[in-house]
């Protein structure tokens, strides 16, 4: 089709935390799930093992927390059947994924304005559960002074 603009590879831009970049399957133990829908907010918290960050921490049980906010797709996978460590394998557990399909089709809605530009897609593998959120913004709490 002359005229069309190509289509973008979808890429994993690691998230960065104080403690770098996220990987490992064994990084993330999830502790509780609080799915606010009309808040639309997604809350994760539980520990992380420091010793698989890019900048590596002695402790194995940090608390994290991470919230999505103004979310508009929330997706729960059990990671055995996510097919994410074949997707993925090699980009870290915690990203952007830039250029998505998702977004880009949403986008793409003449009767929906929900996806707006500044919608974000984020996925992120505990050690059970692949999570994908479309949302605005992502805040990560770290807690390195709590550490065992």
């Amino acid at each position: 089709m002359a005229g069309a603009k190509p289509v973008e590879e979808e890429r994993a831009e690691p998230v960065m935390t104080e403690l770098g970049s996220l990987w490992g399957r064994d990084t993330l133990f999830l502790d509780e799930v609080d799915y606010n829908h009309r808040g639309q907010c997604l809350t994760l918290r539980g520990t992380l093992d420091g010793m698989h960050t890019s900048v590596a921490h002695p402790s194995s049980d940090i608390p994290f927390e991470f919230r999505f906010r103004q979310f508009v797709l929330v997706q729960v996978t059990e990671l055995d059947i996510s097919g994410f460590m074949g997707r993925f394998k090699g980009r870290g557990i915690f990203f952007e994924l830039k250029n998505s399909r998702w977004l880009a089709e949403a986008r793409q809605l003449g009767h929906s304005d929900k996806a707006t530009p500044k919608h974000r897609h984020y996925i992120v593998a505990t050690y059970d559960d692949v999570f994908e959120v479309v949302c605005t913004s992502v805040e990560i709490k770290l807690d390195v002074n709590a550490a065992r």
